[in-house]
């Protein structure tokens, strides 16, 4: 499995230093490539000019009784306090659920090198396991 994961790493980070391909061959003295013969053409037509919509420009109005510092002690104390006191109250089920998939990777994992552990303490000593 560690080995899948290694492959398709590999493939993400030098799909991302892929070049596109030019030519080698020089165009013939005399003619346009595409992009050149696309620039020379010019428009005739005269357009409105672009004048940008006049808006209010938004005023920044600080919120004077919130304080990040008061956030990041409030997630210090219950995990998913503080993005509770910052109105992010959807980031709460996601951090529960992180910690909740750590907690089960743990154990799931600390359960079979338990029982590894025990089979190969087994077929060192050259015996069988007494079954139930």
């Amino acid at each position: 499995m560690q080995r899948y994961f290694l492959i398709i790493g590999l493939l993400i980070a030098f799909s991302f230093s892929a070049m596109a391909q030019v030519p080698i061959v020089p165009l013939m003295p005399g003619t346009q490539s595409r992009a050149d013969s696309i620039q020379a053409r010019k428009d005739t037509t005269k357009g409105k000019a672009f004048a940008p919509k006049s808006t209010v420009e938004k005023v920044y109005h600080p919120d004077s009784t919130h304080s990040p510092s008061k956030a990041w002690h409030r997630s210090l104390i219950i995990p998913g306090l503080g993005p509770v006191y910052n109105h992010r109250i959807w980031k709460v089920p996601v951090i529960y659920t992180g910690l909740t998939l750590l907690v089960l990777m743990y154990r799931f994992n600390q359960t079979a090198y338990t029982e590894d552990l025990a089979i190969a303490r087994y077929r060192a000593k050259g015996t069988q396991p007494a079954r139930r």
